[in-house]
């Protein structure tokens, strides 16, 4: 799972960033900590709205570990709700008040915040119940940072405020975090579960929807590294260039569309799908890269030796990479080479 670690970001000038870090740890020093008060209260579970999610913060939907502990020992930690007119909705506590739930209780202590309780109050006691309990994910960052947000506009305060509640405090980076709550759930999901990369998810925002979609789809499939997710863009956006069509009409290609939906295992079809975009944005390439193994195949080296030809092919340095246990092995290798050095293939694969 990617986190991100607070008040961490790069710059090029590393000494302003230090100083503009520093200045802002300061600040955060400096903020008075208003003590919130609650009236703890028997509330009957109905009258709860679970549909409100202004102050939703956790990805997690399960809550069987709570409910065994509630089961067990009953709730610890009541959950904080505010009273809005005849319903109540809740700051934290979604999943034990869905456990208590699942438990069939009708009704579970809570803490209601004072009617004088602000909603940035409220947004800011929603954030911390969360991030001094655990290290939030980014997409729960991500909600957080888009909670704060709406009751502070200066770039300068977010930044404090926002460090000052254990979450990332340099605002270019929240700017960054603040868009993963936007996407579809398929991209996040892809983000939650590892398969997609934060600098993906950033490139993808920027598609349009369709197109984004489709990536994630393709990348929750495959699990693929961030290497080889970048790799696959890029082949993608260069083919759609060149082509003059657009990324979607590319990625819905009928050969494609086969790759993805073959019985072979994920590795196999990350290896078809690069090796055809490959193909397709470099033709010139995989012609030499067929003529290789084809040459290859005709000089037939034999087991322990592989002739490895140079980067995309280009310049004239052939590489050997020969495997050996004994004298024994050493000696039949070299007459191996020998019989190589004769053959015809080898000229073919020179010239």
């Amino acid at each position: 799972m990617l986190t991100t670690p607070t008040n961490c970001f790069i710059h090029e000038n590393a000494s302003l960033i230090f100083h503009i870090d520093l200045q802002i740890q300061e600040l955060v020093s400096l903020i008075p900590v208003k003590r919130m008060h609650f009236d703890i209260q028997k509330v009957d579970l109905s009258s709860i709205d679970l549909h409100d999610y202004t102050f939703h913060i956790t990805s997690r939907t399960d809550h069987q570990d709570i409910k065994q502990s509630i089961a067990d020992i009953g709730l610890i930690n009541a959950p904080i709700l505010s009273r809005r007119e005849s319903r109540y909705i809740v700051i934290s506590g979604f999943r034990r008040i869905n456990a208590c739930s699942a438990l069939n209780m009708t009704s579970a202590s809570c803490r209601i915040v004072t009617p004088d309780t602000s909603m940035h109050d409220c947004a800011k006691l929603a954030v911390s119940e969360n991030s001094f309990q655990r290290e939030l994910n980014l997409v729960e960052q991500s909600r957080a940072l888009n909670l704060l947000t709406e009751f502070i506009k200066d770039q300068t305060d977010t930044a404090v405020e926002a460090a000052s509640l254990n979450l990332p405090g340099n605002y270019s980076l929240i700017n960054k975090i603040k868009k993963i709550t936007l996407l579809p759930d398929q991209i996040q999901e892809g983000l939650l579960n590892g398969s997609i990369s934060l600098s993906v998810i950033l490139e993808i925002e920027e598609m349009e929807r369709d197109e984004g979609m489709k990536f994630a789809e393709i990348f929750n499939s495959l699990k693929l590294s961030l290497n080889k997710q970048r790799e696959i863009i890029t082949l993608v956006k260069d083919i759609a260039f060149r082509e003059d069509t657009g990324i979607l009409e590319v990625l819905e290609n009928d050969d494609i569309s086969d790759i993805l939906n073959n019985n072979d295992d994920r590795n196999q079809k990350s290896r078809e799908l690069r090796l055809f975009l490959k193909q397709w944005r470099y033709p010139s390439l995989s012609e030499a890269e067929a003529h290789f193994d084809q040459c290859v195949k005709e000089l037939k080296p034999g087991t322990g030796i592989k002739l490895i030809p140079p980067k995309y092919f280009e310049g004239p340095d052939y590489s050997l990479h020969v495997n050996f246990r004994d004298v024994e092995e050493l000696e039949e290798r070299k007459a191996a080479l020998d019989k190589m050095i004769k053959s015809p293939a080898l000229k073919k694969i020179l010239e």
